[in-house]
């Protein structure tokens, strides 16, 4: 039983420390588009919202990722507690 409960908290802090991450990723979005549209001030409207798209590209995977470990972390979790109880 120990060793459940020690996964548990091991899977929980995991995940925690997950969701802080994936905040500060989608916290350097905001930030990323912010000065790519400042930067852009020159270009049309359209080029404009290109340039933004453009600049999140990886941050936009990085989240992608993100969310699919935290997904997996949670169905281990799940899992987890359908053993427990």
């Amino acid at each position: 039983m120990d060793d459940l409960l020690n996964q548990h908290t091991r899977l929980t802090d995991e995940l925690a420390q997950r969701l802080r991450e994936l905040g500060d990723t989608r916290a350097a979005i905001t930030r990323t588009q912010a000065q790519a549209w400042q930067a852009t001030t020159h270009l049309s409207i359209t080029e404009r919202r290109e340039h933004v798209r453009h600049s999140t590209y990886s941050l936009t995977a990085d989240v992608e990722v993100q969310l699919g470990e935290i997904e997996a972390l949670r169905a281990e979790l799940h899992h987890l507690s359908l053993i427990t109880t």
